[in-house]
């Protein structure tokens, strides 16, 4: 039985008829074996099929099951009325007790189309058990299965009326409540299964899920890990927390958890994904491609594990790697047209259009009724046709190429519309839409937040509006949003919707094909802002960032914005797993000198970064510094919080200290950073480091502190809201950053007279008064930084930045200086005195 088994699922027909076969020779009547048996026959020879279930019949008369089958021989022979006659010859000659009639309803709930009679049968079972709940809760299955949904939730209110602790109607009604976004409720349900039955994981994992949708995480979690609690090896129980914990930032405890799921469920193919995906976010690159390989060496040898690898390494971004793995899926099952469809839907996520047409096409020839391949091919000849490419005349060309690329050819035909086709609406004159992608705890994020609060306190009389891509609390988009709560500024989030409901907009409508051939992460946020633009008017759209500048500037360019300001920060993006993509270059090429378009950034090295990448003059980047609220910060200060997070972290009160405050990502170096601290203690023994923030390389920094001896020495509070108490713990405040636009980080320390270091990239110079407040160091190596650093921990050295340093800031870098320059890019006036 066993081998037979294992043929049918390889589909080895023959070698499973032959097991059955052997089976029978010693056993007649065994009912798996005839039922196989005949179901095999019946893919090839209807008429020995129905001969074999008709002496099965004759054998055995009570037993369902060969009438069943035979029954569902006829239906699928078109013989609706002998199908029929079988089965009300049955329900005729069946006891009518409880058990038989639950054993048929089971039976006839398999056939197709047979539905209702397994509704009757079971609605029977009832009738002669009214205290039984198990028929109405299989009704209720039967019903959902049907989609019938308020006549499925009522059956099992049914049954939970009859038994209330009901452990299958808590979990069915439970269930189908969640599917339909009940998630309260559900909860309520899944919290009640675990009560009956604590050690149910099903019922922990279900409550898990209601809570993560109710966005309580934490809460979430908790449930994950009382499963864990009881069964350490869950695949669920750590594949749902892995999810979580990524989510909340917890990147090493996420990665632990789908370590632990590959290690114990080494085909778990879903595991492997998401571990190697996590490993590249956090920039851990040559571990993520040793997942790779592992997943690769524990999937089966199969096509679709090929495609699973693919799809994994579309995530990761590894994308020759993902073409491989999908083009050895094709070799192994050239004439299956899904694992083409792949490749082609592969090639269109990456906007390498004329590659996704041909591997569309291809899958299309293989299989001509496949809606979703054809689908996907249309909407590809549609970017084709809307790019000048007529896609006839692409069929014989080589599938290898990659020459139409979009978005990139996207911005070109956006440009050419607004130059031709779209006239500038009359703006209200002081209505100002800021646009970004969050208000997470970043130095970009902290002076949109402070040209927000500045402009709003001038006087201006300025309609000002913050659209923002997300808000969410569990990911920490939200921590400056408090900082907004009592300012006159409406923030605007998309709304649920989707794109194709968005595309019905009055305005947006006539450019719906084109905002559609857009990456979906842009083409639903191009349609919102387009339809708000034309709504709102605003004199000037302001947006802030790469990624938010180019989907903002497509929708304010079709609106006709008449202002539209395009804030860069830093130097150009160089890191394509956060700032850089593709078509950055490009895009911006296209749309720069349309005369609604003005280019800024932070720093004159900034610019001139941005200038030599874009192929422009510097002059044509207006440059806004930073502008700090000094005042603002100084008032922060507690003192008494300070000596509190310094006793804290078990820093001794007489101890220097050289810190910092920056994301733990791989532009910041934080390594060089460790590197840098663990000469300073080489030196000087009394030295503590702090450093708060938090990112993906957290992890490493604390190894590398460990392998150098600094361990006890090194102290990573996390993201601290209270900053300026923060630098006031600080003797020191070191950067050791890859590239900077202007830190704001060097100017807040500065601000409240602590000296700075940090190696002479981008804007850091015009930070520093150099040798008085600080270093911008030249070929910045941990020596170099070190010597610098201690040099800045002499007293009379120290005291002197400390008198020089808040003067040179303010005077440089006030908050004044800012918002009268983002005035004049926008076009208007201060009041007069305001500034």
């Amino acid at each position: 039985m066993q081998m037979a088994r294992i043929r049918r699922r390889q589909q080895d027909n023959g070698e499973a008829l032959r097991f059955f076969r052997k089976v029978l020779d010693r056993e007649s009547d065994h009912a798996e074996a005839l039922c196989g048996y005949g179901q095999i026959l019946a893919e090839t020879d209807l008429a020995a099929a129905t001969d074999h279930f008709k002496e099965w019949m004759a054998r055995q008369p009570a037993d369902p099951t060969p009438h069943l089958e035979l029954a569902q021989l006829y239906q699928k022979a078109g013989e609706r009325e002998r199908a029929d006659a079988i089965l009300h010859q049955l329900l005729e000659r069946l006891p009518k007790e409880r058990h038989s009639l639950s054993h048929l309803a089971k039976l006839l709930s398999r056939v197709p189309g047979r539905t209702e009679q397994a509704l009757e049968v079971w609605r029977r079972a009832a009738e002669r058990d009214p205290s039984a709940p198990l028929p109405l809760v299989q009704r209720a299955q039967l019903l959902e299965r049907d989609q019938r949904i308020a006549e499925a939730e009522y059956e099992y209110g049914l049954a939970l009326k009859l038994a209330p602790m009901d452990a299958m109607a808590l979990t069915g009604l439970a269930r189908l409540l969640f599917k339909q976004a009940r998630w309260n409720v559900a909860a309520k349900l899944f919290e009640a299964l675990h009560r009956v039955s604590p050690q149910r994981s099903d019922a922990l994992l279900g409550l898990g899920r209601c809570l993560d949708q109710l966005d309580r995480p934490e809460e979430a979690l908790m449930a994950y890990q009382k499963v864990l609690a009881f069964d350490r090896t869950n695949a669920n129980a750590l594949l749902y927390s892995g999810r979580i914990l990524r989510q909340l930032g917890r990147t090493k405890q996420a990665i632990t958890a789908w370590q632990k799921v590959c290690a114990q469920a080494p085909q778990n193919a879903d595991a492997w994904h998401e571990l190697i995906f996590m490993l590249a976010s956090a920039e851990r690159e040559n571990e993520a491609l040793e997942a790779l390989a592992s997943a690769e060496a524990a999937l089966p040898t199969s096509p679709q594990s090929l495609i699973h690898l693919g799809g994994a390494a579309e995530a990761a971004q590894f994308h020759l790697r993902a073409v491989n793995y999908f083009e050895r899926a094709i070799a192994a099952e050239p004439k299956e047209a899904s694992h083409r469809a792949r490749l082609g839907l592969h090639y269109q996520r990456q906007g390498i259009v004329d590659a996704a047409f041909h591997h569309l096409l291809a899958a299309r020839e293989l299989k001509p009724a496949d809606v979703a391949i054809a689908k996907q091919l249309v909407d590809t000849i549609h970017v084709l046709n809307l790019v000048g490419v007529d896609h006839r005349g692409l069929s014989g060309a080589p599938a290898a190429s990659a020459e139409i690329l979009v978005p990139e050819r996207l911005f070109r035909l956006v440009r050419e519309i607004a130059d031709r086709d779209v006239i500038p609406y009359e703006p209200e004159p002081k209505r100002v839409i800021t646009v970004t992608a969050s208000l997470a705890a970043g130095g970009a994020e902290r002076q949109l937040v402070n040209q927000l609060r500045g402009l709003s306190d001038l006087g201006l009389q300025l309609e000002t509006s913050l659209f923002c891509i997300s808000l969410a609390r569990r990911t920490g988009r939200d921590f400056f949003l408090p900082s907004l709560a009592e300012m006159p500024i409406e923030i605007v989030t998309p709304p649920d919707s989707g794109l194709e409901a968005r595309l019905r907009a009055r305005h947006v409508a006539p450019h719906a094909q084109l905002i559609r051939s857009f990456p979906p992460d842009m083409a639903g946020l191009i349609a919102f802002w387009l339809a708000e633009f034309r709504h709102r008017r605003p004199a000037v759209v302001h947006a802030w960032q790469d990624a938010t500048n180019l989907t903002a500037v497509v929708a304010a360019l079709l609106a006709g914005v008449p202002r539209i300001v395009l804030a860069t920060r830093s130097v150009r993006p160089d890191n394509p797993r956060r700032r850089l993509k593709r078509f950055m270059q490009e895009g911006y090429r296209a749309i720069l000198g349309h005369p609604s378009i003005v280019l800024t950034n932070n720093s004159q090295a900034g610019a001139a970064d941005y200038a030599d990448w874009l192929g422009l003059d510097p002059s044509a980047i207006e440059v806004v510094h930073n502008g700090i609220d000094f005042d603002r910060l100084a008032q922060s200060v507690d003192l008494q919080r300070t000596i509190q997070f310094r006793r804290e972290l078990g820093v001794p009160v007489d101890a220097p200290v050289v810190g910092s405050v920056y994301r733990m990502s791989e532009e910041k170096r934080p390594l060089l950073w460790v590197e840098a601290a663990a000469e300073v203690f080489r030196r000087d023994p009394r030295v503590h480091f702090i450093v708060c923030g938090e990112g993906p390389m957290r992890t490493d920094m604390l190894d590398c502190a460990s392998r150098l001896g600094i361990s006890d020495r090194l102290h990573l509070p996390g993201r601290i809201d209270a900053i300026a108490s923060c630098y006031k713990a600080m003797d020191v405040v070191m950067l050791t950053s890859r590239h900077e636009g202007l830190p704001n980080v060097l100017l807040e320390a500065q601000s409240l007279g602590v000296p700075v270091v940090a190696p002479d990239v981008g804007g850091v110079r015009e930070t520093i008064w150099q040798g008085v407040t600080g270093w911008a160091v030249t070929n910045a190596d941990a020596q170099a930084l070190a010597d610098r650093a201690l040099s800045c921990l002499q007293v009379p050295w120290m005291t002197r930045a400390h008198a020089e340093a808040p003067t040179f800031v303010r005077e440089r870098f006030g908050l004044d200086a800012m918002l009268r320059l983002t005035l004049e890019v926008y076009g208007l006036s201060p009041p007069r005195n305001a500034l």
